[in-house]
């Protein structure tokens, strides 16, 4: 098992029943040229396999991360970190990768 810090995430817009997105990549890796991209299904597998995938922020560590059902519109699987995530280290806070 492994675990693996995301670094960036790609997200798909969604227009209905309320405007918002899912993260449907994340990008693994130190940013030096050993990234890897993940979509959600893949992400899911490894978790199953007891891999860890996290988010770090400088002041508040570590949070995991977890594949879940949209809780805005249920139609499909995206990325979260835990409940009590603080703003530095939640996925939401993550930037966009680069095409």
């Amino acid at each position: 098992m492994a675990d693996y810090q995301i670094t960036c995430v790609s997200r798909q817009p969604v227009p209905i029943p309320i405007e918002h997105s899912h993260v449907v990549v994340a990008s693994t890796g130190n940013g030096r040229g050993k990234n890897k991209k993940w979509a959600v299904a893949e992400v899911s597998r490894a978790l199953g396999s007891a891999h860890r995938f996290y988010t770090e922020g400088d002041a508040t560590g570590r949070a995991d991360v977890e594949v879940v059902p949209c809780p805005i519109c249920h139609e499909a699987y995206t990325l979260t970190t835990g409940a009590g995530t603080s703003p530095e280290n939640s996925i939401e806070a993550l930037p966009d990768c680069e095409a």
